[in-house]
């Protein structure tokens, strides 16, 4: 394999990476957003400096809903 191609190859997964990181982060922010009822600075921070690990958190603590149906009651369509 030539180093042009290694490189090709290297400089796609480190675009492809950033869409996904990228994407996660805006997933994250509005999950603290939702989760909070508004802006809260310390949970908006932590979801853009480590959204994985938030995302974890959040999942772990309020549950895998995300905190989307709180308070909202899940009709069933029949």
């Amino acid at each position: 394999m030539s180093s042009k191609n290694k490189k090709n190859q290297t400089e796609s997964l480190i675009k492809l990476y950033s869409f996904f990181h990228i994407t996660l982060i805006l997933y994250s922010i509005t999950v603290a957003y939702k989760c909070n009822n508004g802006l809260n600075v310390v949970a908006t921070a932590l979801a853009i400096m480590c959204p994985h690990l938030y995302l974890i958190y959040i999942a772990s603590t309020k549950g895998l809903g995300f905190c989307f149906f709180m308070g909202q009651e899940i009709e069933d369509e029949e």
